[in-house]
């Protein structure tokens, strides 16, 4: 219960009254809830990385969405921050795990999301999960 209200706590410096729905499964890095603001569907997480790599997976998000991509948009708090004290507020993507007859859109996707790479995708997720 601590963690939601300290989730609570933080997602509320949007500037908004934050109602905490829940915690949301399989984060790994990161603690994610699922949040509502005046009724509307939400996403918060609290990030352990640095603001350097917020600004690049914002800029990422941002640029895959400008081609077509599939992503969240990033609610920025009253004064125009997207990120404060590595909490990020995010739009609510509707979703389902992948079933047999998905993998030729999912593989189209992932060709399309290659083609938009700006060449430094790559170069990060080597430092996120170095090799062995």
């Amino acid at each position: 219960m601590c963690a939601h209200l300290e989730g609570a706590r933080a997602a509320s410096r949007v500037g908004c009254a934050v109602e905490v729905v829940g915690t949301l499964g399989g984060g790994n890095r990161n603690h994610v809830l699922e949040v509502r603001i005046a009724g509307r569907r939400l996403v918060a997480r609290r990030s352990g990385r640095d603001a350097a790599s917020l600004e690049w997976e914002v800029a990422l998000l941002d640029h895959l969405a400008s081609h077509g991509l599939r992503a969240p948009a990033l609610i920025a708090a009253l004064d125009g921050r997207r990120h404060i004290a590595g909490i990020t507020m995010q739009t609510w993507l509707d979703g389902a795990l992948p079933q047999a007859g998905d993998w030729p859109v999912i593989a189209a996707t992932l060709r399309k999301l290659r083609r938009h790479d700006d060449g430094h995708t790559a170069l990060r997720f080597r430092r996120w999960y170095p090799s062995s």
